[in-house]
């Protein structure tokens, strides 16, 4: 029995009933052919999930539709969730985005199989829906194909690389690296790993690798927990562990937006009486968060800490200054 059989039986008995009358969950179990035990299960995915309106007897497991006579509660086309839905748009993003190659040709079969199953289980339409979902990534930029296979290949094999890496003006540089996690942020493709050259954590930019050997030595290993303390805890893609805590407040519309959006796992905002929003960050490097900011213009200020507040000062001069 598939997913979608179960809920479609409940659905039938459900609308079968007059109005008024209901049905226990035993007589239900033993219509459908479902165990008892996950009746409640599909009809809380009903309820909760395909905004059926069932009403629950006090005190009774018996079910049945709030509905005027004659009416019939139709299950929707989509049973994916929202969460579910974005995974899926991202998932095709994502896939379409990595550089030609034999990689891209794996990633072309498994989006066709991806596909395949949605299809087949009644989720997705037949026809070329994706066609009707639009993704714009914004400043995503060029990778060299020899370059991402080698990258994901150290990655996922757990070797070493030799890469040469220019940092952004700065002159390149070789290091060795033990590659520890792929990074898909703001459109572009970043690489986690533990340098041996500086001894430390780095994150690098994949568009701003120009070489890349894999090499027979094993990756270190790092801990997940350490690894999540290093590149979780600070707000942006080169953070480190996060020693400080940015609080910024942002004023009218910038207000009503930022406090729909997710700035970091761990930021704390809250309304003041004034009608402004304040939102706390934790961060180390203040690159990203400095150029976050200032985008925003006349609607957002820094509070603390004062160098912070001092650079973005700085920074609203110097663009000033050009006008």
């Amino acid at each position: 029995m598939s997913n979608l059989e179960p809920i479609t039986k409940i659905n039938t008995i459900l609308n079968s009933l007059v109005q008024g009358e209901t049905i226990s969950k035993k007589d239900l179990s033993e219509r459908t052919g479902i165990h008892h035990r996950t009746i409640e299960r599909h009809i809380d995915f009903l309820r909760d999930a395909l905004r059926a309106p069932l009403v629950c007897l006090p005190g009774a497991s018996a079910y049945r539709y709030d509905l005027d006579a004659g009416d019939r509660f139709e299950l929707p086309g989509i049973w994916f969730s929202k969460d579910e839905l974005a995974a899926l748009f991202a998932i095709k993003q994502v896939l379409g985005d990595i550089p030609e190659g034999a990689l891209s040709k794996v990633a072309d079969k498994l989006w066709e199989r991806i596909e395949k199953v949605s299809v087949e289980s009644g989720q997705l339409p037949d026809s070329d829906w994706t066609g009707k979902v639009k993704i714009l990534p914004i400043g995503g930029r060029t990778i060299e194909d020899g370059v991402f296979r080698a990258l994901v290949e150290g990655v996922l094999l757990g070797k070493r690389l030799r890469i040469v890496h220019k940092k952004l003006g700065a002159d390149s540089r070789e290091r060795t690296v033990s590659p520890l996690q792929i990074v898909r942020f703001r459109d572009n493709w970043y690489l986690d790993a533990w340098c041996h050259v500086e001894d430390g954590f780095r994150s690098f930019a994949m568009n701003r690798i120009s070489k890349v050997l894999v090499l027979q030595d094993p990756s270190l290993r790092k801990d997940s927990a350490e690894l999540s303390m290093h590149f979780a805890s600070a707000y942006g893609i080169f953070n480190g562990k996060a020693d400080k805590i940015a609080r910024i407040k942002f004023f009218g519309i910038a207000a009503e937006e930022v406090s729909q959006e997710r700035w970091h796992s761990m930021e704390e905002g809250h309304f003041l009486d004034d009608g402004s929003y304040q939102l706390s960050i934790p961060f180390h490097k203040d690159i990203e968060l400095v150029m976050d900011v200032l985008r925003w213009g006349e609607l957002a200020v820094v509070l603390e800490p004062e160098e912070l507040r001092e650079k973005v000062r700085k920074k609203l001069e110097a663009a000033l200054g050009r006008y």
